[in-house]
């Protein structure tokens, strides 16, 4: 898996990703972490550049996700600041 071109669009993050080298656009979105080990990206959408289709399995997604969201115990302190951002920005 590669990942190129970032496209940062307030809470969106777009990327270009190369799966089995196939072309795809994901678009993630920035949560705050709830717990210490807790994902902070979720996606929103994807899509096969060439064809326009969703054509990936549950395991790829679950790969990519995986491969985006950081494997740390968030202290309690990145916690608060991530969940008060979150509130201030609404």
């Amino acid at each position: 898996m590669e990942t190129s071109k970032f496209i940062l669009h307030g809470d969106i993050l777009i990327m270009n990703v190369k799966i089995d080298d196939v072309d795809y656009t994901f678009g993630i979105r920035w949560k705050a972490p709830k717990k210490p080990y807790d994902e902070t990206w979720e996606l929103v959408s994807y899509v096969k550049n060439s064809t326009g289709e969703k054509d990936l399995s549950e395991e790829q997604i679950k790969k990519f996700i995986d491969a985006v969201n950081p494997k740390m115990k968030f202290p309690s302190s990145v916690l608060k600041l991530a969940s008060w951002l979150v509130k201030r920005k609404s």
